[in-house]
Parts: C-alpha cells; sequence; structure tokens
C-alpha cells in the first residue's frame, strides 16, 4: 500500500522518530512535504471560507489548520492524478500500535466496503456511539461512528474517498479531520477500526500550534449579533444530520448483509 508521512521540511526530531516506528512495523513509506499555513492571512485565504467559519464558530480557523488540511488534500489530488487504488496516510507525530500492520494488511486484502478508515486509538473515541459492520481478525473491528471526532493522524483512504474529499475541500470553515466526519456531506463511506492502532504522541516538538484550542470570539458588531443564531444552527443541524446518516447506514449496512 502506498504509504504517505505528512511532515514540514524543519521537523527534524519528528522525521527521526517516525522512521524508526515505521522499520520497527516493517512498514515502506515516502515523505510528503507538509504546507507550512503558519504565516496564512486567514480570513483573505482561498481556502477559507471565513464568513461560515465566523457565523458558525465565532472566529477564524488557525493557519497552521489551513496548512494541515492542505497538506491532506494535495495527497489526495496525488492519487487522483497517479490513480492510485489506495494509500495510508500519517502525521509525523503518530504512535502505530503493534498490531497496526496485520490489520492494515488484512484491510488492503479484504473485502473494500470502505472509502476511508480512520484508526482512532483514544479512550474517548472508545466510548461514543459505534456499531460494528464486521469483525476485521480476532479483536479488531470495523466501526461506524454517529458522531463526528478528531483525528486525522493515521487513515487509509481509497481513491473514491480521496476524489469525494478533493469535491469539498476548494473553501473550507471546518478542519480535515472534522471534515472527515461529515460523511452527509462528503458521501465518503467512512469507519474506525477499534480497538484503536494509533495515537498522536504529545511529546515530540509542536509546530501548528495550540492557538487553535483558544475559543476567544473576534467578530464584528453584525457578526456578533448573528452568531448565536448561526451557531446554534449549525449545531442543530450537525446533530440531525449525523443520526439521519448513521441510522440509515446501520439499515443499509443490514440489508446487504441479509442478502
Amino acid at each position: 500500500m502506498k504509504t504517505f508521512v505528512i511532515s514540514l521540511a524543519e521537523a527534524k526530531e519528528r522525521k527521526t522518530h517516525i522512521t524508526k516506528i515505521m522499520e520497527e512495523r516493517n512498514l515502506e513509506f515516502e515523505f510528503f512535504e507538509a504546507v507550512d499555513g503558519r504565516g496564512f492571512d486567514v480570513p483573505n485565504h482561498p481556502n477559507h471560507h471565513t464568513f461560515k467559519r465566523q457565523l458558525y464558530f465565532g472566529r477564524n480557523m488557525k493557519g497552521g489548520e489551513i496548512g494541515v488540511l492542505l497538506s491532506h488534500k494535495s495527497i489526495y489530488q496525488k492519487m487522483v492524478n497517479k490513480e492510485i487504488p489506495i494509500s495510508l496516510i500519517l502525521e509525523d507525530d503518530v504512535e502505530l500500535y503493534k498490531d497496526f500492520p496485520k490489520i492494515l494488511q488484512a484491510l488492503e486484502n479484504g473485502a473494500q466496503d470502505f472509502e476511508l478508515v480512520r484508526f482512532l486509538g483514544s479512550k474517548k473515541v472508545a466510548t461514543l456511539k459505534q456499531y460494528t459492520k464486521r469483525i476485521i481478525m480476532d479483536k479488531y473491528k470495523l466501526n461506524r461512528l454517529c458522531t463526528t471526532p478528531g483525528g486525522a493522524h493515521a487513515y487509509i483512504i481509497t481513491f473514491a474517498g480521496a476524489v469525494k474529499m478533493l469535491r469539498n475541500l476548494d473553501k473550507n470553515y471546518i478542519p480535515i479531520d472534522t471534515l472527515m466526519g461529515h460523511c452527509w456531506k462528503t458521501g465518503v463511506n467512512a469507519f474506525i477500526i477499534q480497538p484503536g492502532l494509533s495515537r498522536q504522541n504529545a511529546e515530540q516538538p509542536q509546530y501548528i500550534g495550540t492557538e487553535r484550542f483558544d475559543k476567544t470570539l473576534n467578530l464584528s458588531s453584525i457578526m456578533k449579533l448573528a452568531y448565536p443564531f448561526g451557531r446554534a444552527w449549525f449545531k442543530i443541524m450537525e446533530g440531525l444530520m449525523k443520526r439521519v446518516y448513521y441510522y440509515k447506514n446501520i439499515l443499509i449496512d443490514k440489508l446487504l448483509k441479509d442478502k
């Protein structure tokens, strides 16, 4: 499977760390130079939907978030241009658990009934509402989530998934990992593996920064009036659509299984 590790040119320590991990897991890969968004003029950036972002979240995305989004987008575009059927995409601060390679191989060689699979290993994800489509191997399950957790540090995506993601990446107001969870919007048939097989290593040097966790509102007078209504609308629609998507696909998966 073609494997890309997204990394900034300056991230020498992270490159050394992920190289060691990949050698230990016997996984071949190539580095993919990340887009450095730290210097972006975010409100005027062509890929940033400033109006929707401020209306729904009360503040702009951070330059680093746009850089991450554009890095993943560039890989999807490469997959389409090169007609790559399936790829493993990693960020360079990822930790991969020991069973990762065998589950990766099982997914590649087994039924291609997915377009995107995330390897989310946090305890929080394990407690989220989800159902099992099928058993991959041993204790590992292919699960569909009823919510939109963060995390784009380790996932596989098919050619069809890359095409669908690209259709939704021209102008954005949510980070790439949130978009992965908005399957009703992208149309991507997305799953997770449980138990999880990866995590982000917070001890690695940080480049995207912590500004993305700042919840301070930064709005004009008019937008301050509109924001409470926009935020409420976004939360209602997100809550509704993720449940509609989830239960609709439970029914579809059950019907397909019974055939």
